[in-house]
């Protein structure tokens, strides 16, 4: 009887065991979160770490590359002092332009201390000038007609840049527009009224197109006032379209002539087209230019920039800034 009460008071073995499990595995699964907020707090740490390594990495390359910007800027407004000063001293030489004169000679690729700069100068008188519309030049409207005509261009759009520039609100018959026009369109405008800027306000007049209005920058441009082509430097398919009485033998001797010698004054291209009866207007036409086109392009660090600066000479002074523009 003593030995049935006594293993009735006893602990089962099994129920030991299985305490005893019980037990082990509680301490287990507290290992096992441990060690995982452990390894979630390192990832977490790491992540940070990361975040952070990769916010400075971003900062520095944003310090360098604005570094860079600046340093390519700089070099670009030293690119157009360093014009301005070619045609201050090309001016002392005497008040004929020429593509043999040291202003029309193009910079090579040159290094500099990390980095790399080239660029040229352009005679803008070589061009006609757009804006000479504002002068009701009956000869100026009907050598750009002529033009447009030859690079398929529609020749009455001259009428529509007219009524652009012109301060009035009267339309030019055929093929005008004035605001009333253009405040017609899906994002209204109004007409400018005033001479252009730049090429690219071609855009918004009617009739033009990027195809047409990338024609007429081989021959055209666009100066704050009315100017003279340069017959030394302008193309002699311009000087063509503006004198299409000339033969194309004449067209040649003129061509050849500039290039043996630069003419002096327009009479003497008079005086070579004499037996044609052909004389070149003053007003039309000049042996010299005050307009010039800065151009350069700075790569610096990991900075490319092209820098665009009109210039105009006045006699023999040191050229002053028209406007500059940064791409």
């Amino acid at each position: 009887m003593r030995r049935s009460l006594f293993n009735k008071n006893m602990p089962n073995k099994n129920m030991l065991n299985q305490s005893m499990l019980n037990k082990s595995a509680s301490n287990n699964q507290q290992a096992g979160i441990a060690v995982v907020s452990a390894m979630l707090l390192a990832a977490l740490v790491v992540s940070v770490a990361a975040a952070m390594v990769y916010e400075q990495q971003r900062f520095i390359n944003r310090l360098e590359n604005h570094f860079s910007a600046t340093q390519a800027r700089w070099m670009g407004e030293a690119s157009i002092h360093w014009s301005r000063a070619i045609l201050a001293e090309d001016a002392k030489g005497g008040s004929v332009d020429h593509l043999k004169e040291n202003w029309a000679i193009r910079l090579p690729a040159t290094p500099f201390e990390g980095g790399i700069v080239r660029g040229f100068i352009t005679d803008q008188q070589q061009y006609c000038n757009l804006n000479n519309l504002m002068q009701d030049n009956a000869g100026n409207t009907t050598f750009l007609k002529r033009l447009f005509t030859s690079i398929g261009s529609n020749p009455d759009t001259v009428n529509a840049l007219k009524d652009w520039i012109d301060p009035d609100a009267e339309i030019t018959y055929p093929y005008g527009a004035e605001s009333e026009h253009y405040l017609a369109q899906p994002i209204p405008y109004r007409a400018a009224n005033q001479p252009l800027i730049e090429m690219g306000s071609l855009s918004r007049v009617q009739g033009f197109t990027e195809e047409s209005i990338a024609k007429l920058r081989q021959y055209c441009t666009v100066l704050p006032e009315p100017t003279p082509v340069n017959v030394n430097t302008a193309s002699p398919e311009l000087l063509g379209q503006m004198l299409p009485e000339l033969s194309l033998f004449e067209l040649q001797t003129i061509v050849a002539a500039r290039d043996l010698h630069p003419f002096e004054n327009i009479s003497e291209v008079s005086k070579l087209l004499e037996q044609s009866k052909i004389t070149l207007s003053d007003g039309q036409f000049s042996v010299d230019s005050r307009y010039f086109m800065v151009t350069s392009q700075i790569q610096f660090g990991k900075s490319t920039i092209r820098v665009e600066a009109l210039l105009k000479r006045d006699g023999g002074g040191w050229p002053h800034l028209v406007w500059e523009r940064y791409r």
